[in-house]
């Protein structure tokens, strides 16, 4: 399945602390005023709820911003104008209950360069109390230091 990620329950239905804190928060346009511009270029076969986490702070008392968005089947783009000072992000597309034969497929880009590229069928139904989801983000640095990073890829 690549790196899709098979993730518990709590992850898409908000009962964690983070995605609990985005109930009804639309998804960020500027995230800590901006400067490094975040695209997702999403497909999905099946409504999902999509939820973005940004962490823009000093590491001892990160700002959490965030919203969360509840998107019908189709083809999205989604734009986020993020700090690269923004310690850590994760972005999430995904479905509770799919059925089997979904399908997810994104690329997200930085800056125009992509970051993550991703696609999956589900081929089989869920465990109880699982969803079926894409994610990536950074974490441990800041977005400018992962873009440094990267470059030398």
């Amino acid at each position: 399945m690549s790196t899709l990620a098979v993730l518990a329950w709590w992850t898409l239905t908000g009962d964690s602390d983070r995605e609990g804190g985005f109930q009804g928060a639309p998804l960020p346009s500027v995230v800590a005023g901006g400067g490094r511009l975040v695209k997702v270029a999403l497909h999905n076969s099946v409504p999902v709820s999509f939820v973005a986490t940004f962490g823009c702070g000093d590491a001892e008392d990160d700002n959490e911003i965030g919203g969360r968005a509840d998107l019908a089947t189709g083809d999205h783009e989604l734009t986020f104008d993020v700090s690269g000072d923004c310690n850590y992000a994760i972005l999430e597309a995904g479905t509770a209950e799919p059925p089997v034969g979904a399908k997810l497929a994104w690329q997200v880009t930085i800056d125009g360069r992509t970051w993550d590229e991703e696609s999956s069928v589900l081929e089989r139904p869920l465990a109880p109390g699982y969803g079926f989801f894409l994610q990536t983000g950074w974490e441990d640095g800041s977005l400018n230091e992962y873009l440094a990073y990267r470059a030398g890829d």
